[in-house]
């Protein structure tokens, strides 16, 4: 749905990674300006650029760059255009002219958001900035799991967009924001914890499945509306939870060597998948080996990974069926937020 005309290598990181299990490895460097003003780029292990983002008011605004033309777009300071000099951004002329190259927009949730939820969009320019096109491409939902009143909350991330496998089918922002909540739901259902997210929303405590109906180890139906999504043509992503540490008194979670600080926003997604609790009849050995899943689960690559290895530098690996610009966008708002 991309014009070529706006840059001929725009498709290329707009599709899905190749479906044969590679993964791909990119970096995904920071820079801070003044005020909210900040900009990512998206670079090959090569250094090779890829794609940049750019925060303008509240939404980032994304397209694609040169190094030449990103120093162009900075001060001499490094600062974003319209990040300093009590400008509130987009006066810089490079960064118009640039801006009008731009695809996509990331709109971020206000500061006081209920509900901490992004949204990509395809973004054409109006003559004075860019605006969201249609449908979102990607909703993206952010939030805490409390596991225990001993241990720290846990931040936890649930992504959804439409399977360009399936042809990439139309979804409104209502039926993105949908799964992500009934994901939220299933996860403390399952869990028997309370998952809340930061701003307030706290699906746990809203009905749900009752406590008789888990003891008999009926499934529950949001389970059913979620494997129903996506067979419809839903891509559902959640991040793998880590493990307590005694000894260390810390989360541990294994990032192969992709993760070389410690940081609360080191994060792995994978394929969204239902597990019956433990105490479950639907875990029996029998049923599909679940019990295995769950203990090999962590051994398993994960569909992306986001590791911290410098203060403004992360390892961003992907593999199918992320694209570049999931990716990208996907590591964005887990370093806004």
């Amino acid at each position: 749905d991309i014009s070529p005309s706006i840059n001929p290598y725009l498709n290329h990181f707009a599709s899905p990674a190749p479906n044969d299990g590679r993964i791909l490895r990119c970096t995904m460097v920071r820079t801070r300006g003044k005020k909210k003003q900040v900009t990512y780029r998206l670079l090959t292990e090569s250094g090779e650029e890829l794609l940049t983002a750019v925060r303008r008011y509240d939404d980032f605004v994304v397209g694609m760059t040169s190094s030449e033309s990103y120093a162009g777009m900075t001060d001499r300071a490094g600062v974003t255009p319209g990040g300093g000099s009590g400008s509130s951004g987009g006066g810089h002329p490079d960064y118009k002219r640039w801006q009008k190259q731009c695809f996509s927009l990331l709109r971020c949730p206000p500061d006081d958001a209920e509900s901490r939820v992004y949204y990509a969009y395809n973004a054409v320019y109006d003559g004075r900035q860019l605006v969201p096109s249609g449908e979102p491409l990607m909703a993206l939902a952010h939030g805490t799991l409390v596991a225990s009143m001993h241990l720290p909350q846990v931040n936890t991330m649930r992504v959804a967009f439409p399977d360009p496998d399936a042809g990439s089918p139309l979804c409104s922002a209502s039926y993105l924001t949908a799964s992500l909540v009934t994901m939220e739901q299933v996860a403390a259902e399952t869990s028997g914890e309370a998952a809340g997210s930061r701003g307030g929303s706290r699906s746990g405590s809203r009905g749900g499945t009752p406590p008789e109906q888990r003891r008999r180890g009926r499934r529950p139906h949001s389970v059913d509306n979620l494997q129903h999504a996506m067979a419809g043509g839903l891509v559902l992503l959640e991040s793998r939870v880590p493990v307590w540490n005694q000894r260390t008194e810390s989360y541990v979670l294994n990032f192969h060597g992709r993760a070389t600080l410690a940081s609360s926003k080191n994060l792995q997604l994978v394929p969204w998948q239902y597990v019956a609790p433990p105490s479950s009849p639907l875990n029996d050995a029998t049923d599909n080996d679940s019990g295995a899943k769950r203990s090999n689960s962590t051994k398993r690559m994960p569909t992306l990974l986001y590791g911290k290895v410098d203060k403004d530098t992360y390892n961003l690996d992907y593999q199918h069926p992320l694209s570049a610009y999931h990716a990208f966008l996907i590591a964005v708002s887990v370093a806004d937020w």
